[in-house]
């Protein structure tokens, strides 16, 4: 009789599951395969765990590369940082000297 593999489980959409669900199956999986009384591994078990694991990689696969997001988010961070710091000289400036910041006319 083959060594009893753990069910063969519904993976999840999120990759990050996935991933997480995938090793704690393939960790149950190399401790049926480490017995000490060397049974056969059952088919539909290792044919389980390579479609999870081709199926994980795939999903990973298709992931959109987001370091452009990344540097962009960066740069507009930056410059809101500039901003701010010239505004908040431009308000100081006028708060110390009001009377030459004053452009009404006579």
């Amino acid at each position: 009789m083959a060594t009893p593999w753990p069910p063969v489980p519904d993976w999840p959409a999120n990759h990050r599951k996935h991933a997480a669900k995938l090793s704690r199956y393939l960790q149950t999986a190399v401790t049926f395969i480490d017995t000490p009384n060397g049974q056969p591994l059952e088919p539909r078990a290792v044919r389980a765990s390579f479609m999870g694991t081709l199926t994980l990689l795939a999903k990973l696969a298709k992931i959109p590369d987001v370091d452009h997001v990344h540097d962009a988010v960066r740069a507009a961070h930056a410059k809101t940082k500039t901003a701010a710091e010239t505004t908040a000289r431009a308000i100081e400036s006028i708060q110390t000297d009001p009377n030459t910041n004053n452009t009404t006319t006579a």
